[in-house]
């Protein structure tokens, strides 16, 4: 990585015009090439390219190609080199090898019928308009995909516009992949706008419900986009109008059962998992919030708040009909202080000086990490935990073959992917096994050649992947790869020679379709297993 800053530079400079030509060395080798579109062959016209030794940081030359998308580097030095191209419009897959361009220069060599590849991007686009056929301004457009994120499948947004006074929308930049398009038009937000101070005493008649493809407000019935190179997709939307409704109720602490005045209170929607912007209202002196200009729908309230030092939240789900909800309630808790130490097995004095450990929040409930740290002489575990919230536990960055074995809260053992502290009390001990499992091999390929910088995957062999409990890791140059500290069971074993991992992570029928083509293997306690070569899936065979 010490060279990708000043490939950046390079690029970004050519972008602007900026840098006209860099010298790569005093050689007198020549290199000759084309950047042409991958799909249909075309010349790529005035691509910017950049000539990089991949031996020598700093070593680089940059040219604009031809008309003709024709290029021709003078005066290069021996070595070995990565040419890459850039042009608006298009980009590089560089995790394919296809893509990936590499050449050997030799004094006064002549490299000719260079290839660079470059694929087009994707373009999403359409019309929103009312139930009078009339186009509505200011709608959010959004792209989503998925994504694996701590123990969780969340949606990342990846590109994102507002349409204009014909209804109209264009998200470009779109790269290849599968991807849910939301559009929302938040009434509300342009009602303030709108009427300025009026809004604190007028309110609106109407709401809309958030879209989605191909045209439902629920997202479990939202289908994804399938956006390919160079595609051009029309996605149109018609939104219809729905009865502004509210959500009126109090907040109070769940200690002790007093109304709470000056809590910040937000509305959002239950069965969106992300994207749009939450409703927001803070509590009167006794407690109660009106949050106004809602559609009837699903929605998560939450509240935060602080209390004699301590931090209360608290978060309930309403069903929001025609008449609004008049009398809800949210009674918040405190996080409490944690009572806990973390015991290394063994009778041997453990190698490791300190433990980090995390609790990531699973469950219908908002996602939250907290970290802690235990460390000589006696482990002991601090941080804080919420009541009645479920965790799922891990120990991070463990040395050598250790693993997390066990968590205990008072006594009773639970699964480390649904721990729960019930009461404030409660003793949390976490124990950490230096008899994890120890896997060396080489990923080989159909000719049983190693390969390099695949993606490798254990998972448990059981019905239903868990993402949390994979590991994970790449080969090397030779092809070869370990896997430390892995828990006692049964597993797969697959490599991918390429693959978008959060894509894949992210869609678990897919996932188990591919693991379960995996090598089985056998994992006891302790145990060392050498010379291990996994299911290789080709990039022409893969997700």
């Amino acid at each position: 990585m010490r060279h990708a800053v000043p490939m950046a530079i390079l690029l970004f400079l050519a972008s602007i015009g900026g840098l006209a030509q860099q010298s790569a060395g005093s050689g007198q080798a020549t290199v000759e090439g084309t950047v042409v579109n991958a799909i249909n062959s075309r010349q790529v016209p005035r691509a910017g390219v950049l000539l990089f030794n991949v031996q020598k940081n700093n070593d680089a030359t940059w040219i604009r190609a031809d008309d003709n998308g024709r290029f021709h580097f003078k005066n290069i030095s021996a070595g070995t080199y990565r040419i890459t191209a850039d042009r608006q419009g298009f980009f590089t897959d560089a995790r394919k090898r296809a893509f990936q361009t590499i050449i050997d220069v030799s004094p006064r060599g002549e490299v000719k019928n260079v290839l660079v590849r470059l694929l087009p991007l994707a373009v999403i686009s359409g019309r929103i308009v009312d139930d009078k056929n009339d186009p509505v301004q200011n709608v959010e457009m959004k792209l989503f995909s998925w994504e694996y994120l701590r123990g969780r499948r969340a949606l990342s947004i990846k590109g994102s516009t507002l349409t204009d006074d014909r209804g109209e929308y264009r998200i470009s930049g779109v790269r290849p992949g599968n991807y849910f398009l939301m559009a929302n038009y938040d009434f509300r937000k342009q009602w303030i706008r709108t009427m300025g101070n009026l809004s604190a005493t007028t309110r609106p008649d109407v709401a809309y419900l958030p879209q989605f493809f191909p045209g439902t407000t629920d997202f479990r019935e939202a289908q994804q986009i399938a956006a390919k190179p160079g595609d051009e997709i029309q996605q149109d939307f018609a939104f219809f109008t729905q009865p502004a409704v509210s959500i009126r109720g109090r907040v109070v602490n769940g200690l002790s059962g007093r109304p709470v005045p000056k809590a910040a209170v937000t509305a959002s929607w239950a069965q969106i998992p992300a994207g749009v912007d939450s409703f927001s209202d803070q509590t009167d002196e006794n407690g109660i919030f009106e949050i106004w200009g809602l559609a009837p729908g699903s929605y998560t309230l939450q509240t935060s708040f602080p209390d004699q030092g301590a931090t209360y939240t608290g978060e309930e789900r309403v069903e929001v009909g025609s008449a609004g909800v008049p009398d809800a309630q949210i009674a918040a808790l405190p996080d409490f202080d944690v009572n806990g130490k973390v015991r290394i097995e063994g009778s041997q004095s453990p190698s490791i000086q300190q433990v980090s450990i995390e609790f990531m929040t699973v469950g219908s409930k908002s996602f939250n990490v907290f970290r802690s740290a235990a460390a000589k002489p006696d482990f002991r575990l601090t941080g804080k935990l919420h009541l009645e919230t479920h965790y799922r536990v891990n120990a991070i960055n463990l040395a050598d073959d250790y693993y997390l074995k066990s968590v205990t809260v008072s006594g009773r053992e639970m699964p480390k992917n649904d721990v729960v502290v019930g009461g404030r009390q409660s003793e949390v001990e976490l124990i950490i096994s230096p008899l994890g499992g120890h896997i060396e091999g080489t990923v080989v390929d159909s000719k049983n050649q190693p390969v390099n910088s695949s993606y490798l995957m254990l998972a448990p062999d059981v019905a239903t992947i868990d993402p949390d409990q994979m590991l994970r890791t790449r080969s090397d140059a030779k092809g070869k790869f370990v896997l430390r500290g892995v828990p006692p069971g049964t597993y797969k074993l697959v490599a991918f020679e390429d693959v978008d991992l959060n894509e894949l992570i992210a869609q678990p029928e897919v996932l188990k379709r591919y693991i379960d083509q995996g090598e089985a293997l056998k994992v006891a306690e302790g145990g060392k297993y050498d010379y291990v070569t996994p299911k290789f899936i080709p990039a022409d065979a893969g997700p």
